[in-house]
């Protein structure tokens, strides 16, 4: 609706189009499932008319930045994490906006240190002469997202000093797994913990297909943000096979039991 409002105006540019898709993208991180993806379908939508047009080569940075948001969104860890690289590297942005669904990104992604270096580089933008009512968001935005950034740090260390109770079960250890990785999808450490207890130990709190979806997504985690010298060290392969071993082990017994 919003482009469809702009269609006759002076808005209706490339800088409207990028506006709406990360729009729609900041607002999928907080929808449910059914809403998320069809404002994210959306927003690929509007990306790829814009390459179809011909309307990409002034906005092309903005744009992969724009391509690494929908490749988290899809669980593409890795793609993501090769424009954020990229981009890191090369800080071609000028505006508040494009620096800051940057470093956005960085926070959701968990590069907390390069979040803190770049948090800055965002707010150096404020320093530039604006009207009152805009610079007043802007500065509003960036304070928020810093102090998201905070907060979601502070959790992490409750959830960690959580699972130094030796009080834990392994379903409730589990549990806190689960619960930052639904925050902080990208952390390979606590895939690897989830992956290490699916290889001795099948969840009781979980159904079946949850506990499926659950080793396949760490494991297609750990796949994409490590490299084979760091698999190698872990001995990730032998870790994963064992992970499978003890599913289909729990299975065979679970169909001699409903059998009996």
């Amino acid at each position: 609706m919003y482009v469809e409002i702009n269609k006759e105006t002076y808005r209706n540019n490339h800088q409207m189009h990028l506006n709406f898709i990360r729009t729609l993208l900041y607002a999928a991180r907080q929808a449910e499932s059914e809403q998320r993806d069809l404002w994210v379908q959306e927003a690929k939508s509007i990306l790829k008319g814009l390459y179809d047009k011909g309307q990409h080569e002034d906005l092309l940075a903005q744009l992969e930045l724009v391509a690494a948001h929908l490749a988290m969104e899809e669980g593409e860890f890795g793609v993501s994490v090769e424009i954020l690289n990229k981009i890191y590297r090369a800080k071609p942005f000028e505006l508040f906006e494009d620096r800051y669904h940057f470093t956005w990104l960085l926070n959701v992604m968990g590069f907390d240190s390069e979040f803190a270096k770049c948090i800055s580089w965002c707010n150096e933008t404020l320093l530039n002469q604006e009207t009152d009512i805009v610079l007043e968001s802007k500065v509003a935005l960036a304070k928020a997202l810093k102090e998201a950034n905070q907060e979601k740090l502070q959790w992490l260390e409750q959830r960690y000093h959580a699972l130094c109770n030796k009080q834990q079960t392994i379903d409730s250890l589990l549990a806190i797994y689960i619960e930052i990785l639904e925050k902080c999808p990208t952390l390979r450490t606590v895939c690897m913990k989830v992956v290490t207890i699916f290889s001795r130990y099948w969840p009781t709190a979980l159904t079946e297909s949850e506990a499926e979806r659950l080793l396949k997504s760490c494991h297609r985690t750990i796949r994409q943000l490590m490299n084979e010298e760091e698999l190698q060290q872990a001995q990730y392969a032998e870790l994963y096979r064992k992970a499978l071993t003890f599913r289909s082990r729990y299975r065979l017994q679970r169909t001699e039991s409903v059998e009996a």
